[in-house]
């Protein structure tokens, strides 16, 4: 054989060595991983189990608790009596309409009063400044931008 058929083969034997190492890494990582994946799949199955218990254990908690309030409040109400509606006070009820209609005639006695002292033919003056709608000054408009 010459060089050039030993190189070749010295490298048809590295690759082959190569493939076989590969083929040995990938087989050992496959074993190893799926080792650790079926792991973690009983450790989510756990803890969804123990997830469900707990929620289950705080609902029959919560409906005890409900089933004690609710037998709390039927002794409360039996003890207190059955319920009678309010009836309202006639004495009450014409009180509140007569102040209602004392404070519409107050009201109304304001305005009248406001109106009566109010002259027509003057303008009406706010802070110094006259405001009559035949101000003969023109409106001053804002500058344009």
């Amino acid at each position: 054989m010459t060089m050039s058929a030993m190189d070749t083969s010295m490298w048809i034997v590295a690759g082959g060595a190569a493939a076989a190492v590969g083929a040995a890494a990938w087989m050992a990582s496959q074993w190893w991983f799926s080792r650790r994946i079926a792991a973690l799949r009983l450790e989510a199955v756990r803890l969804e189990r123990e997830r469900q218990q707990a929620s289950h254990q705080a609902l029959s908690a919560v409906q005890q608790q409900v089933e004690r309030l609710q037998r709390e409040l039927s002794a409360a109400t039996a003890a207190r009596g059955p319920a009678r509606p309010a009836e309202p006070s006639a004495p009450a009820a014409v009180d509140a309409a007569t102040a209602v209609r004392a404070e519409r005639e107050a009201r109304l006695a304001r305005a009248e009063a406001a109106f009566a002292a109010v002259e027509v033919d003057q303008p009406v003056r706010s802070a110094g400044r006259d405001i009559a709608f035949a101000d003969t000054e023109p409106m001053a408009l804002p500058p344009s931008r």
